[in-house]
């Protein structure tokens, strides 16, 4: 059985790696379905409870404290400012957070987009969470990054505010009209600097409508906006409209040099169209092949054409074939005053020509069978577009444009049904663990412990102990040591051993806080002084008193350390060396010896005692 795995979590930071490692997981759906177990009936709601905790308990709140501080510190490197900003930053991302992760996105993602914001635009930002969500969720739906809508929707005049619902008169064209979201979107944003130029009829929507038609018939907008641009130019458009007239080009509205600037300058929109309308002239349907083809006598002329619009090579036969294939499937769908235009041409682009029986050389499109009670069985039938009522067109429009929506709920509506009830959960879990994670007193807590924290290292620990210089070079010179005495005879290896550790001492000192005696230390090669603590002294009284008992790290006292031994002269080994007497007699040079002392010494040296008896102690 599954067990609640919380009061393991009680102690503050015991878990904080491992909670922010998950802080961007929430509620993990997927692992509470696969715990369901028919045997075992309550481990679905025991998963539920350990996620809960993980997220709701201690250490979720405090790795959601941990992760709003550094991405509101990442956000502050990012735009080189104070640090006094990350509050404001703090606040934001912990507002936006429980939006973005309602329509899919992921905890890091309000950041980002913040970051992306700043970014496009090359100065500080500050944006409120609303804005910040509808910006993210637009670049979901319409595959725009956020760096392109931000800086180029500024470019136009158009504010971060404003973005996501301009994008979402674009959406709405673009699945009014069949296109593609994502390719209507492009186009029309990386033409958004046309707006500056030309006047498109209803602005923003103008140019959507100008990119679907683009979409739906293949044709490049760059090859559409360089014929616009001759149009513009009184020069170039009496040139242009002269050659199309030499060409025999029927067009009224093409054959005036005035009335296509006045196109070009004021509805850019209707001059694609008068071109559009020419290209179908072209084709026809060829019902042998099913296809439409462009009439065999009429290619030469249409590649002079092509060059007199300024279209590149193809782009005009592609445009006269998508058109004359679309007209050829508007036509089929009956006339009806319920059926809306825009409808017929939505039904239209989602139709295809048929191939076999009766539905070659026909539009056809899949629409939902009925019951007896005429109501849908969630299985799908092909069917003539010229045998649809208008309820079947209504019900298709509607399938294809849905409900009029946010662009958030938009986003969340393309999620897949595990991930959309997940986002809803973790709507709710993310407002609550970061709400409390960006509470005044949370933060206050998080940062004012770690303050002190870094204010008690800083500033109780002695400097000497901040010096690396004084730690190397000591190491240096105990490796040094260490080479000497590996290179002497065993005899003067015993002999030294006893003054190394006494030098080792000396140069680097003790290095465990507290655990060592002495009143400080200093490097024989800087004359640094290192400061020790006092090794006798309580850890209750140490902090009672402050500094009082920690030694300036600028002293230089060197250390003094008394070394005493204890010598039963009338006992000393007979085997003892020179060397070790030397240095018995060197650590015994401040004090005066007795006579007997000696003399017993120069016995177990020279093997001779000139008749003298040992007869003290010392």
């Amino acid at each position: 059985m599954l067990k609640l795995d919380g009061p393991k979590d009680v102690k503050i930071g015991a878990n904080i790696t491992e909670a922010t490692e998950g802080v961007d997981k929430l509620i993990d759906v997927a692992a509470i379905l696969n715990s369901v177990d028919l045997k075992r009936p309550f481990d679905a709601l025991l998963e539920t409870g350990n996620q809960l905790y993980k997220n709701l308990g201690p250490s979720g709140i405090l790795g959601a404290i941990k992760k709003l501080d550094e991405e509101a510190s990442s956000l502050v490197r990012t735009f080189g400012i104070s640090k006094l900003r990350a509050k404001e930053f703090t606040s934001t991302i912990a507002q936006a957070i429980p939006m973005f992760v309602s329509f899919g996105a992921t905890v890091e993602d309000a950041s980002l987009t913040l970051a992306e914001i700043g970014t496009s635009f090359g100065s500080n930002v500050s944006l409120g969470a609303e804005s910040l969500a509808s910006l993210k969720a637009t670049s979901i739906v319409t595959g725009v990054s956020v760096k392109d809508l931000a800086g180029k929707f500024r470019d136009v005049g158009i504010g971060i505010g404003d973005v996501g619902a301009r994008m979402l008169e674009v959406n709405n064209v673009a699945r009014q009209s069949g296109a593609l979201v994502s390719a209507v979107s492009t186009g029309v944003v990386n033409n958004l600097d046309k707006m500056n130029i030309y006047n498109f009829d209803g602005g923003t929507k103008g140019l959507a409508k100008m990119a679907a038609q683009a979409s739906k018939l293949g044709i490049n907008m760059d090859s559409v906006f360089v014929t616009i641009d001759k149009a513009f130019n009184p020069e170039t458009a009496i040139e242009m409209a002269a050659g199309l007239q030499r060409l025999g080009v029927a067009s009224s509205e093409l054959l005036d040099p005035l009335r296509m600037m006045d196109l070009a300058q004021n509805d850019p929109g209707e001059l694609q169209n008068q071109i559009v309308n020419l290209s179908k002239e072209f084709t026809v349907f060829n019902k042998q092949n099913n296809q439409f083809e462009i009439l065999p006598g009429a290619k030469r002329r249409m590649v002079e054409i092509g060059k007199e619009l300024g279209l590149g090579a193809g782009e005009f036969q592609k445009m006269a074939i998508n058109a004359g294939n679309l007209d050829y499937k508007m036509k089929q769908i009956k006339f009806s005053p319920n059926i809306k235009d825009e409808d017929r041409e939505l039904v239209a682009t989602m139709s295809q020509i048929g191939s076999k029986g009766d539905f070659k050389g026909l539009a056809t499109v899949m629409v939902e069978k009925k019951d007896d009670k005429g109501l849908g069985t969630g299985y799908y039938e092909e069917k003539l577009v010229s045998a649809l009522s208008s309820k079947d067109v209504e019900n298709l429009a509607e399938q294809q444009l849905g409900s009029q929506m946010s662009m958030e709920d938009i986003a969340r509506n393309q999620l897949d049904e595990l991930k959309k009830t997940a986002s809803g959960i973790n709507e709710i879990i993310a407002s609550g663990k970061f709400g409390i994670a960006s509470s005044k007193t949370s933060q206050t807590f998080y940062k004012g412990t770690l303050s002190e924290i870094d204010k008690t290292v800083r500033n109780e620990v002695p400097d000497g102990y901040k010096d690396s210089e004084t730690y190397g070079l000591g190491v240096d010179e105990i490796a040094k040591d260490i080479k000497d005495l590996f290179s002497l005879s065993f005899d003067d290896l015993l002999t030294k051993t006893s003054k190394f550790a006494k030098d080792a001492w000396d140069k680097i000192g003790n290095f465990d806080f507290g655990m060592g005696g002495g009143e400080g230390m200093e490097n024989t090669q800087t004359g640094k002084s290192i400061p020790s603590l006092n090794p006798n002294m309580s850890l209750d009284k140490a902090l009672s008193e402050g500094n009082s008992n920690v030694p300036s790290a600028t002293s230089t006292t060197p250390i003094k350390v008394d070394i005493t031994h204890t010598f039963d002269f009338n006992n000393l080994p007979s085997n003892m060396t020179n060397e070790q007497i030397t240095t018995i007699l060197k650590d015994w040079a401040k004090t005066n010896i007795t006579q007997d002392e000696a003399q017993n010494i120069l016995k177990v040296g020279g093997g001779t005692n000139n008749g003298l008896t040992p007869n003290k102690k010392r």
